[in-house]
């Protein structure tokens, strides 16, 4: 068995349709090599979201506490749980912990998983080294530690939302499972320099998929830039030439982006850059004079 990478304070499923702060070469780094960015750096993780709110009344005569409504009693150490670079038929683990923040001993539990593919159980006991009472509490500032097994049939993405109880709510821990990913080798900026106003200065390029899988996407730009084709599908390996465009209609330095969105719903961002300068334009002779002629005829 293998041990899962995890990384916390992920984004959650709903995500912008444009994100200028993705990086294109971090975001075609990770899709390719099936491993997650950089996580932070501090070891902070979002709040996990409660669903429901309980009366602590029902499970415990102690209903004072020292955390916050909006947090849960049971801090999830990570806050979501991702597995990558995964392979047909085996089994790798991942370490879900729940710390009590709270000065009190108070229970927890989890909810089975309803997914073929996930699996979730204690990962020891701890009655004897005092983190968990006889009670079946844990205690304050220690932590109760789960064993989630993922066992993949396929390379595809899947997911499930483990439901955590405490004596006051119950919250939500993401687990999701990350497949292989098409992703381009595209320039992290474009510049295009020394472009009149209202002319076209364009510049060709070719994109590869260096991913691990087919891909298809759709590429947008910023005004006044453009690029061509707008869409395309690339299998493994494969180029595509690409054609980007500045027609500016202002001086001065003007910059765009260029985003590129994958079939898997992921959205990367090229930063875009021309310079519009004024020509100078002038006649070689002030006057222009013209020799005697004739009718019908041309000097």
């Amino acid at each position: 068995k293998r041990q899962a990478q995890q990384v916390g304070g992920l984004p959650g499923t709903r995500e912008p349709p444009f994100n200028p702060n993705s990086p294109q070469r971090g975001l075609m780094s990770a899709m390719a090599t099936g491993k997650p960015g950089q996580g932070d750096k501090d070891g902070w993780s979002p709040a996990p979201r409660i669903i429901e709110l309980l009366n602590m009344a029902d499970f415990t005569n102690q209903t004072e506490s020292a955390v916050d409504v909006d947090q849960p009693i049971f801090q999830p150490f990570p806050s979501q749980i991702e597995f990558f670079g995964y392979e047909p038929f085996k089994k790798y683990e991942a370490l879900l912990c729940l710390r009590n923040n709270d000065k009190f001993g108070r229970r927890v539990k989890v909810l089975p998983l309803n997914s073929p593919y996930f699996s979730i159980a204690a990962a020891k006991k701890k009655g004897k080294s005092g983190h968990e009472e006889e009670s079946g509490k844990v205690a304050p500032g220690m932590e109760v530690q789960y064993k989630i097994t993922f066992s993949p049939k396929t390379t595809d993405d899947c997911g499930v939302d483990l439901i955590v109880a405490t004596e006051r709510e119950k919250y939500i821990v993401p687990i999701r499972a990350i497949g292989v990913r098409g992703a381009l080798d595209f320039p992290d900026e474009i510049i295009f320099e020394h472009t009149i106003v209202k002319d076209t200065t364009t510049k060709s390029f070719l994109v590869q998929n260096v991913g691990q899988k087919a891909t298809s996407f759709q590429l947008f730009a910023s005004p006044p830039f453009a690029i061509t084709p707008t869409f395309g599908n690339l299998e493994i390996g494969e180029m595509l030439q690409c054609t980007a465009s500045f027609t500016p209609n202002a001086l001065g330095v003007l910059r765009g982006e260029v985003y590129i969105r994958y079939d898997s719903g992921e959205v990367a961002c090229s930063q875009l850059a021309g310079r519009c300068e004024e020509a100078e334009v002038g006649l070689s002779a002030e006057v222009v004079d013209c020799a005697p002629t004739f009718i019908s005829k041309k000097v």
